[in-house]
């Protein structure tokens, strides 16, 4: 008969560490203590799309099943620290986003019908977008050099001047929300 491990269950939220110093120092202690003498940390990565969920399951880093059960009204965020029944910390870190950024010079000379074209035909190919201060982004999440190269031949065909193109991993708070701010900028009455 196999033993299988026992699921810990993070169900106590008890702040950040990017925030509260004393938690901070907490999860340095229980980083440094071996187990069985104290708190033992385990640290889980989570994809964004889970950090609204109520009901997450994951694994440390150890190897330990870890269940996460919140309420659904607030999101996990990176830097986010829980208990578990054994009291346990569990330490939330965001998985990193790859996404393809389009730096738009503003000195360069594109009608906005070829702005508009663009976000067109890129709505038309279904990739999730957002727009942050002057760049727009582009999620990454099938096959980033896919992505790249046919944004190239669209620039490219369109003739925009003065984009630069570059793909970009996201880590912790900077990663983006693709799916409230999702944008598909075409109809679909063809």
């Amino acid at each position: 008969m196999t033993n299988t491990p026992t699921t810990e269950v993070a169900d106590r939220y008890l702040g950040n560490i990017k925030e509260d110093q004393e938690l901070a120092t907490q999860v340095t202690q229980a980083r440094d203590t071996h187990v069985g003498k104290g708190h033992q940390l385990l640290t889980v990565t989570i994809e964004r799309k889970d950090c609204r969920k109520g009901r997450i399951f994951t694994q440390a880093a150890s190897g330990q099943a870890v269940g996460i059960v919140k309420g659904r009204d607030w999101q996990l965020r990176d830097g986010d620290v829980l208990s578990t029944h054994s009291n346990h910390l569990v330490l939330v870190s965001l998985q990193k986003q790859q996404v393809i950024a389009l730096h738009f010079d503003p000195t360069a000379s594109n009608s906005s019908v070829q702005l508009v074209n663009l976000g067109h035909t890129i709505g038309n190919h279904h990739w999730p977008i957002t727009l942050r201060k002057d760049i727009l982004y582009v999620e990454a999440a099938g096959n980033a050099e896919e992505i790249e190269a046919t944004i190239h031949k669209i620039v490219q065909t369109l003739g925009i001047q003065g984009l630069r193109i570059a793909r970009e991993s996201m880590v912790g708070d900077r990663t983006l929300d693709f799916s409230s701010t999702h944008t598909s900028a075409h109809t679909h009455a063809h």
